[in-house]
């Protein structure tokens, strides 16, 4: 008797749970496939992106355009450490480094 009733309460869970949660999604899915589709297809894009670089390295190495502008930036971040570090190890010269600078505005 007892598993009798577990069988119906899980045939009534199944009817239930198809009733509200696979039925609505599967109306959903066929009303908005176009939807889907699109986002479906923006994914695999930026898969196949992910995956090219991946394949081909940093794009820099593949993207001449890219290459030249990150090895700017890279450039222009090593000057700005390199008088950071200059700066911090002699505070006293960057001192009057800065007052020089100030006067020659003032001069212009």
């Amino acid at each position: 008797m007892r598993t009798r009733l577990q069988l119906n309460a899980r045939i009534i869970r199944f009817i239930a749970f198809t009733g509200w949660v696979i039925l609505p999604l599967v109306v959903l899915l066929i009303t908005e496939i176009e939807v889907i589709s699109r986002i479906a297809f923006w994914t695999a894009v930026a898969k196949l992106a992910w995956e090219t670089t991946k394949i081909y390295g940093n794009p820099k190495k593949w993207i001449p355009a890219y290459g030249r502008y990150r090895k700017r930036v890279e450039e222009e971040e090593a000057r700005k450490n390199h008088y950071i570090y200059h700066c911090e190890r002699n505070p006293q010269g960057f001192a009057r480094l800065r007052a020089e600078n100030f006067e020659k505005e003032d001069k212009e």
